[in-house]
């Protein structure tokens, strides 16, 4: 009786540190006569009903030679290491003759929890197969559809350690033959967002951009009491490089915050072989921080990524996280998108009925603050916007129209830009004024890839070439202007005539 009081301690202590489920007691039929024990019922409510989830049921502990009174209480009894846990030690407990285990004082909360970790580490360095796994359980779906009850029957008394891919769970009760725990573990959560470089306030699931821009994007996890295994998989498309990662902030539910940037940027992976663009591995001592009174715990990560060049043949760059948890579960999937723009140039003849396309006209772009942007030429026709990797002898602040008369740029952001044409066609006057060329979203709450450009769908700007007046045929200063002299003397003359004839009649 000694021992079981021990025990009763121990698991007072065990039970009240278990971090993910909450142990409740439910007896059985009581017993009118002393008699033997060796079985009993495990019930756990509200498991998610998920059959990726994994629940694995170890008996550390057995319980041998037990009976149970008329008043439903154990007596005599002796606990052993199960078989397959011999080489498991702890100070919480000896081993003595026969196997027999002899237990120190074990009521606090602190060492309760030390012993369950060790106790699970064990088991997965030694490869202890669990003893019952959900497919030994008889499963009832919810009414939720979400969770459901999971019942082990006829399961051998002992000590138990019930690990749920979702957390980490303790479950002990040798005190009576059956036990029932409640799934206190919600499944982690992640979201993403990406900021509007343009516009501070904004944020959402997409943005627009240009070649060269950089973009930020904030994760955040919202971890669960029990949290193991958290890793945070990110993947850009080509037309992003990752930059990198400004910060990440721990916040509990009462809104304190603690910066782990240092710490997890450390064991930040930049080339994990899943392909992945970055993983990061979320350190257990974080994750332990979360205690099982806590409502919610938010990793939040800040990183940023600069636009390439390659963005220009996409209609979006895509940029995704999911979350892997526990035994290799994993969360849906977060994405956001990022959108880069172009205009065609149309170069034509305003002098010609037929709207002649225009070769030879040169000209810059312009910032919005009427700064040249540099410019790659890509192929015939076609130009973007230049970046820090493009090579110098490469980058022009000039194009110049082929017969076609169109020039396409690529690259760029909403916003406004300009056009300054630099040299007219031949036989034609130059634009004198800067032509303004506005990008703007048709959807003016969030980018959608749908835009204008200077109110056109057609995404393209028109500019128009005059030529000047006709001038002389020949050298000199032409014949022109002594007919005009010519006639000037004429009417001079004939005026004169007429004042002198009138003098004369008078």
């Amino acid at each position: 009786m000694r021992q079981l009081t021990r025990l009763k301690k121990m698991l007072a202590g065990i039970l009240a540190a278990a971090m993910v489920f909450t142990t409740g007691v439910t007896v059985a039929s009581a017993a009118t006569t002393s008699t033997d024990t060796t079985t009993g019922t495990l019930t756990i409510n509200n498991a998610v009903s998920d059959n990726n989830v994994s629940y694995d049921v170890y008996r550390i502990f057995d319980f041998e030679g037990s009976t149970v009174s008329s008043d439903n209480s154990f007596s005599e009894g002796v606990y052993k290491l199960s078989e397959n846990w011999s080489g498991f030690t702890s100070t919480y407990f000896t081993v003595g003759d026969s196997g027999v285990l002899s237990f120190n004082d074990f009521s606090d909360e602190t060492a309760a929890k030390a012993l369950a970790k060790a106790a699970l580490a064990f088991a997965k360095e030694n490869g202890i197969s669990p003893d019952y796994t959900r497919t030994d359980a008889a499963e009832t779906l919810n009414d939720d559809g979400a969770t459901s009850t999971l019942v082990f029957s006829n399961i051998s008394l002992g000590y138990y350690l019930v690990d749920s891919s979702v957390g980490t769970l303790l479950a002990l009760d040798t005190l009576t033959p059956d036990a029932t725990i409640s799934e206190k573990n919600e499944v982690p959560t992640i979201e993403k967002i990406v900021y509007d470089e343009d516009r501070s306030d904004a944020e959402g699931k997409t943005n627009d951009s240009g070649v060269g821009k950089v973009v930020t994007f904030k994760v955040t996890v919202h971890a669960k009491a029990g949290a193991q295994n958290y890793v945070i998989h990110e993947k850009m498309s080509e037309g992003l490089n990752f930059t990198d990662i400004t910060s990440i902030i721990l916040k509990d539910s009462d809104g304190n915050e603690r910066d782990l940037t240092a710490q997890v940027k450390a064991v930040l992976d930049t080339a994990p072989t899943d392909g992945d663009t970055f993983d990061i591995v979320a350190p257990q001592s974080c994750l332990d921080l979360l205690t099982e009174d806590m409502e919610d715990m938010d990793i939040i990560i800040t990183y940023t990524a600069t636009v390439n060049e390659k963005a220009v043949t996409y209609d979006k760059e895509t940029n995704d996280v999911y979350l892997e948890y526990g035994e290799g579960n994993k969360t849906t999937e977060e994405h956001t998108d990022t959108y880069v723009y172009k205009f065609n140039l149309h170069k034509y003849s305003a002098s010609d009925s037929t709207s002649a396309n225009l070769a030879g006209a040169t000209f810059s772009l312009l910032s919005d603050n009427k700064v040249e942007i540099g410019l790659v030429n890509t192929a015939e026709n076609n130009y973007r916007v230049a970046t820090s990797d493009d090579a110098e002898a490469d980058i022009v602040t000039e194009f110049t129209t082929t017969a076609t008369g169109d020039i396409v740029i690529s690259g760029l952001d909403a916003g406004k830009y300009y056009l300054r044409e630099t040299a007219a066609p031949s036989g034609y006057n130059r634009t004198t004024d800067d032509i303004e060329v506005q990008i703007t979203r048709k959807n003016t709450d969030a980018a959608d890839g749908e835009y204008l450009v200077n109110s056109r769908e057609d995404h393209t700007v028109y500019v128009a070439n005059g030529t000047g007046a006709v001038l002389p045929s020949t050298g000199g200063i032409g014949t022109t202007i002594f007919y005009i002299i010519g006639g000037i003397l004429i009417i001079a003359a004939l005026a004169a005539f007429i004042v002198k004839r009138k003098s004369s009649d008078e």
